[in-house]
């Protein structure tokens, strides 16, 4: 196992491309901590995961908006105090936001796609 003893933050972990990131870390031994927006969806990833963990290796979800300043500090000062320290960042969370010539398409999804996925991986990077 590569990845035992360490850590790992993993946004949008829940489904998709993200829940496999969070298999493949499990799988090679890490702690891991995932969020997504939906806490059904947090569930269900957890209730899926955590029967094949090895007994001394943690998996947390929580439910975040990485686009929110607020969110992103008080997800992150909780993994830091579940996991006592953090070794990797997968910054995985999108959204393909509006789709169509730019004239045409609401200007508040072209807002929210941008803090999601500019502003979003700023945040846990800083």
């Amino acid at each position: 196992m590569k990845l035992a003893g360490r850590n790992a933050l993993i946004t949008g972990g829940s489904q998709g491309l993200g829940r496999a990131i969070v298999e493949a870390f499990l799988r090679e031994g890490a702690n891991v901590a995932f969020c997504a927006r939906t806490p059904s969806d947090i569930e269900a990833a957890l209730a899926a995961l955590k029967p094949a963990l090895c007994p001394t290796q943690k998996l947390r979800g929580y439910s975040c908006d990485v686009s929110k300043h607020e969110a992103v500090a008080k997800w992150f000062a909780s993994v830091l105090s579940e996991l006592g320290g953090l070794h990797v960042l997968v910054n995985n969370a999108g959204i393909y936001g509006p789709i169509g010539p730019s004239e045409e398409v609401d200007w508040n999804e072209w807002t929210k796609a941008i803090e999601m996925n500019l502003y979003g991986p700023l945040l846990l990077c800083r």
